[in-house]
């Protein structure tokens, strides 16, 4: 059975994946789009060639090398891609859609990079109203990012799942799997929990993300980043509506 993720860039995919792949039965493969060439660019390809799969361990990682992989059981697929799950959907698969206030979202883009345009906006908003549609015919659950990090609804998308034993995979880090190439944070704590990397070598943008958030559940609300001119043109080219759509009113 694949478990299906799909949200809009920084909606928490990853941090979902790593927490249902903490259960016994479910692995988190991470962004399995990854493993074939089409869906992704030539400089991934070369760098997957040089580096290997899981973004953790380079070419000698005995679980994910350049041509071996195994897709076996309970998987938690973290792509968000439309297209890619249109490819490997069948009726094994189950799929959970992670939500987040596409001003958070915005805001949170903004900090990284120092600011939001109108075509950032527009694909945004574009590419949420795609994610409702591929859905708007599946059987799904709905899960808001912001409930995720207060620890609410793990129950509720276990069932959905058809599995037990939800209340110790908050501590998911305890169980990290070497997910394929993709979340750059995600794969800093799996490095760090194998030991593969100590925190004394860690850049100054990776020390403060543990400082702050580490291994843990945390929501930062990064509405904070944005100003008149950027709450104005969110508005203007559709966040407002898609963002009630989604359930913020």
């Amino acid at each position: 059975m694949r478990i299906a993720i799909l949200g809009n860039g920084r909606s928490g995919s990853s941090m979902l994946g790593m927490i249902l792949g903490s259960h016994p039965l479910i692995k988190d493969v991470g962004e399995a789009y990854n493993l074939f060439p089409k869906f992704i660019t030539k400089a991934k390809r070369d760098l997957i060639k040089k580096e290997g799969l899981c973004g953790v361990c380079g070419r000698q990682c005995k679980e994910w090398g350049v041509n071996s992989f195994n897709l076996d059981g309970i998987i938690v697929d973290t792509s968000k891609i439309v297209s890619w799950f249109k490819r490997v959907e069948d009726k094994n698969t189950k799929y959970i859609r992670l939500t987040r206030s596409v001003y958070d979202r915005l805001g949170s883009f903004k900090h990284k990079k120092g600011r939001i345009t109108k075509e950032i906006v527009i694909n945004w908003v574009k590419y949420e109203q795609q994610i409702s549609n591929y859905l708007s015919k599946k059987q799904h659950f709905t899960v808001k990012y912001e409930e995720l990090c207060q620890k609410k609804g793990l129950h509720e998308i276990c069932g959905f799942i058809g599995v037990t034993g939800s209340d110790s995979m908050w501590n998911f880090w305890e169980t990290l799997h070497h997910p394929v190439r993709g979340n750059s944070l995600t794969n800093l704590l799996v490095r760090l929990k194998h030991g593969l990397v100590t925190f004394d070598e860690l850049k100054h943008k990776e020390i403060y993300f543990m400082n702050t958030i580490g291994f843990n559940v945390k929501y930062v609300d990064r509405t904070k980043h944005l100003d008149s001119s950027d709450l104005k043109l969110i508005g203007k080219y559709g966040g407002k509506v898609m963002n009630k759509e989604i359930g913020y009113c």
